[in-house]
């Protein structure tokens, strides 16, 4: 069977056209690793989990429900010569991302967790 050059190409354009627009993109949720939503439990190493592995997709799509994500933690920074004492741990940080990055908020509330050190 021989194929047209015409036909290669049209099937190659709408191969790569649905690539472009998401159709075959990553669905993740917070609970998918490890969250509650339940504003009393720490979701940060669920955030920051599920990150990696938006990064490792190189984009994809999130998924938050309309609940309170209670996030943030911090840890005493031991470098003599830092800018402060107590550093943050990353909730959501993206890079290399060559593919589309939709969040959809939903209505979600990120809720800075409570007793944090500032010094």
């Amino acid at each position: 069977m021989r194929l047209a050059r015409r036909s290669v190409l049209a099937g190659a354009a709408a191969l790569v056209a649905g690539r472009s627009s998401g159709q075959t993109r990553a669905t993740f949720r917070p609970e998918d690793f490890g969250a509650r939503g339940d504003g009393r439990s720490n979701d940060t190493a669920a955030f920051a989990a599920m990150s990696a592995r938006v990064n490792a997709m190189a984009g994809s799509e999130i998924i938050l429900r309309p609940v309170t994500y209670l996030v943030s933690q911090q840890q005493r920074n031991r470098l003599p010569n830092a800018p402060y004492a107590f550093e943050p741990q990353p909730i959501m940080e993206f890079t290399g991302c060559s593919e589309a990055l939709v969040i959809r908020g939903n209505g979600a509330r990120l809720h800075c967790a409570p007793g944090l050190r500032s010094v």
